[in-house]
């Protein structure tokens, strides 16, 4: 059906079936600038090549209205298995009454509808967000709501309710460092942007649609925003049908997110769609870990290609490599020189084991562990008495001042206390014999 755009063309069908249909497009329907009324009507397993395996609309300004119908089982080779709108229109709660679009499928995508997008969702790690529908200045807004998550921070484990992302980092490399482990866990690998239609399906070839990207501080206890960068423009992603957020960086001094929050507003526009959308998520930073160091409001990790490292908490310079005392550094971690030590990974102080280098290994670990067997504590001067290492009970050799397991010295000392009471019971029997009557 093929209707003049400037003329007001109405069709209205009512109690129909359109079952089992086989076509290229539109296989029930198919209708251009025509304003078209749909009652009472059964569209069920209709197949289409293309698009539409039910209806495909063409409208522009003019809407269909579609009322106590049933679109199911429907199917279609790309897309729209129930209902493909080709143009800036979509499905809403007033054209569409007591209407039951459902179980249609599509091979690319869009199973039950292809329609103007309805909201934006937000995708972190490939799993979707939940948000808050709401209407800001006339245009449709989502926002982030995160369900309370742990997440680590210096070394704790925290609970949050608001998402946690590097201050001046591309949030897609920052990785938490996880010191008693000595490893790190990237923290997000993917945060995106997507189209859905009324049904919360993902819309697909949105091409040449187009996102920006502004960020705030706000201030609380205040309705005050300051902007704080230049907005960012993203294009879509034609390979996944999406937009890259984890590409970018934002600014948030992490030692003032008492006070101050930052506010992500991302506001995206459909090629073909005269409105647009609006993302919003409420975020705070992470303070400086191991390894990085506070600059311009931010962190920023120690070069150690350079020689650079950092192995304490909010550090606001990065230490200077020690080739005296280090084989070689991470930007958060030492290999110790033979002969030296240091108590644990949140320290920089490194002393030389100046009564035997013998006894600290060096190496990556840190404390009891650089010690040779046996030693343990400060620069390893003591003997592991109460087996803390787990290799088993040591005491001090006065002689050379070394730690001797005490199962090794069992063993040689036994034979000797053996033969020590033979000595004895020997000589009480001579005396016997010497002195018999007495």
């Amino acid at each position: 059906m093929i209707g003049n755009q400037n003329a007001s063309n109405l069709v209205e069908i009512k109690h129909s079936n359109f079952i089992q249909n086989l076509g290229t497009q539109g296989v029930a329907i198919k209708s251009s600038n025509i304003l078209l009324k749909l009652i009472h009507c059964n569209i069920i397993s209709n197949i289409a090549l293309t698009q539409g395996g039910g209806l495909y609309i063409q409208l522009k300004s003019k809407k269909i209205i579609i009322s106590k119908t049933v679109i199911i089982y429907n199917k279609a080779q790309e897309g729209g298995g129930g209902i493909y709108y080709d143009q800036d229109n979509n499905l809403s709660t007033k054209t569409s009454v007591q209407t039951f679009i459902f179980f249609n499928q599509a091979e690319v995508y869009g199973n039950n509808l292809v329609e103007n997008p309805s909201y934006l969702s937000l995708y972190i790690n490939q799993k979707a967000m939940s948000a808050v529908e709401s209407t800001m200045n006339n245009i449709s807004t989502s926002i982030l709501k995160i369900s309370p998550y742990l997440v680590m921070e210096q070394g704790i484990k925290k609970q949050t309710e608001i998402l946690m992302i590097p201050s001046t980092q591309v949030i897609d490399t920052y990785q938490i460092f996880f010191v008693n482990k000595a490893i790190y866990l990237t923290y997000i690998k993917s945060l995106n942007i997507y189209f859905k239609n009324s049904k919360g399906e993902i819309l697909q070839n949105m091409y040449n649609s187009t996102c920006e990207v502004a960020d705030f501080i706000v201030t609380k206890g205040k309705e005050e925003k300051q902007q704080s960068t230049s907005i960012q423009h993203l294009q879509y992603n034609i390979e996944n049908n999406n937009f890259e957020l984890n590409t970018l960086s934002f600014r948030l001094d992490p030692y003032q997110k008492e006070t101050r929050s930052l506010e992500i507003q991302i506001f995206c526009k459909a090629q073909q769609s005269q409105n647009g959308l609006n993302y919003i998520i409420k975020a705070t930073s992470f303070k400086c870990q191991l390894g990085e160091f506070y600059i311009e409001e931010g962190c920023q990790t120690c070069k150690s290609n350079q020689g650079f490292y950092s192995v304490t908490y909010d550090a606001i310079k990065c230490s200077i490599f020690d080739k005296t005392k280090f084989q070689n550094v991470t930007s958060n971690m030492i290999n110790l020189q033979k002969g030296y030590w240091r108590p644990n990974y949140l320290s920089d102080a490194t002393e030389e084991c100046y009564k035997n280098t013998e006894f600290c290994l060096g190496g990556w670990q840190v404390g009891d562990s650089t010690c040779s067997q046996g030693h343990i504590g400060a620069l390893c001067e003591m003997c592991d008495l109460y087996n803390i290492k787990g290799e088993g009970q040591f005491f001090r050799n006065q002689q050379n001042q070394n730690c001797v397991s005490c199962l090794n010295e069992e063993s040689s000392i036994l034979p000797f206390l053996f033969a020590l009471f033979q000595q004895k019971i020997l000589l009480s029997l001579e005396l016997y014999y010497q002195f018999p009557y007495h």
